[in-house]
């Protein structure tokens, strides 16, 4: 099933097979492009395992709360199925979430960069 129809949730005017090729074309360079990455980040930090930790930790911490969020915002879609959406108690776990992890995340910066 390809990307446009999970998003739409109906069937669209475009060719299945042409946007599945594409999926896969986008996956392809996006998997390549991690892998270049991640080789120039441990080529550029062989000699301090400790700063690519820190750079790490660091950037976990500021995607966290940014993915915690979207995440909320796609099970809370009106175009999302609303017999598979979370129930009210789950959804005040996921707001309660979001804000420890946007908490949590201010105070390690502030440790990390100003304490």
């Amino acid at each position: 099933m390809s990307l446009v129809r999970i998003y739409t949730g109906k069937k669209s005017n475009v060719d299945e097979t042409a946007a599945l090729s594409t999926d896969k074309t986008v996956y392809s360079l996006t998997m390549i492009m991690l892998a270049l990455g991640s080789m120039v980040i441990l080529y550029l930090f062989v000699t301090s395992l400790k700063l690519v930790v820190d750079v790490a930790s660091t950037i976990l911490f500021l995607f966290a709360p940014a993915i915690a969020f979207l995440n909320h915002r796609v099970m809370t879609n009106s175009r999302f199925p609303s017999d598979a959406r979370p129930h009210r108690g789950l959804l005040a776990l996921s707001a309660i979430g979001f804000i420890w992890m946007t908490a949590f995340s201010a105070y390690f910066l502030y440790l990390r960069f100003f304490a």
